[in-house]
């Protein structure tokens, strides 16, 4: 019902509910820098899952996000870690991180896994920029007084309504 992280960095965040551990103890503490995670000193829950005989899949592109900043222990455990990013998958629309894309490639590994007991681990950018609603969230909070703007949630300064003037409907 709740959740809650200990950071707010993919790198650090994705090592904590892997290893169980804050970033403290595991020493992760920020994307983009020369960490690595002294794998000997923990055990992975993928390692934990794979032990109990399930099936370990992860669609994600932390592993290898860049030359200086990869996070390779993150594939630690996994009996498949396929880099969606260097995966191209047949339909894909607009950014390849969104989750309706990652499903491009995990429906038909789900089809190839159902009837047996698996974990999949599935790392989209939903959430991240560009924030690219879907109909109806993308015009949700339109309001005709605005002129053909977009009300924003929240106030400014003075306690008005924020306002969005851009035709592109994004936010400044």
């Amino acid at each position: 019902e709740n959740s809650f992280t200990h950071v707010h960095n993919t790198h650090p965040a994705y090592t904590t509910l892997f290893t169980g551990v804050d970033p403290i103890t595991h020493r992760i503490v920020r994307m983009n820098g020369n960490y690595y995670l002294e794998k000997a000193k923990f055990t992975m829950l993928t390692e934990l899952i794979t032990d109990a005989g399930y099936e370990t899949i992860a669609l994600d592109n932390l592993q290898m996000a860049g030359a200086h900043f990869g996070a390779e222990w993150i594939a630690t455990g996994f009996d498949t870690y396929i880099n969606y990013s260097k995966t191209p998958a047949e339909g894909i629309k607009g950014h390849k991180h969104r989750l309706e894309n990652l499903n491009l490639h995990a429906i038909p590994i789900l089809d190839k896994v159902k009837d047996k007991p698996f974990f999949m681990f599935l790392h989209c950018w939903d959430t991240h920029t560009p924030y690219l609603p879907e109909p109806p969230y993308d015009t949700m909070w339109i309001d005709e007084s605005c002129e053909g703007g977009k009300l924003i949630p929240g106030n400014d300064e003075d306690g008005n309504p924020l306002v969005e003037k851009s035709p592109t409907g994004r936010v400044r």
